[in-house]
């Protein structure tokens, strides 16, 4: 239920903005429509289902962390996949983000080494 709660609200949001914002051909083909199918049953709802349905039992630091690596992954994978270019731009976006979960992460030990001369 949490699923379709979600990708419903982002759905109706994204298509109000794109109503409002966006300017819509006249005539869309029929080969677009079942890509677009496609796109939304598979590559999205499952993906998220399945997602959702194995992070059920994770920890909520672990469940973040496979959230926050998501772009990255997409990033490699789509460079391995499609042999997309790595701009300076995506190397300095993956690069803050694997940064930031270093401090996350590395920051723990630091933490438990003050509280322990804190309370000592």
């Amino acid at each position: 239920m949490l699923t379709c709660v979600q990708l419903f609200s982002t759905g109706a949001i994204a298509l109000t903005v794109s109503l409002l914002t966006e300017t819509w051909p006249d005539a869309v083909a029929t080969s677009v429509w079942g890509w677009f199918g496609l796109s939304v049953l598979v590559a999205t709802s499952l993906r998220y289902l399945l997602q959702t349905l194995g992070q059920k039992g994770a920890s909520a630091a672990n469940a973040a962390i496979i959230m926050i690596m998501e772009p990255v992954w997409t990033v490699v994978l789509s460079v391995i996949w499609y042999h997309e270019a790595m701009p300076v731009h995506k190397i300095a976006g993956c690069t803050l983000i694997l940064f930031s979960l270093l401090i996350y992460r590395g920051s723990q030990p630091i933490r438990n080494i003050f509280r322990k001369k804190t309370f000592s």
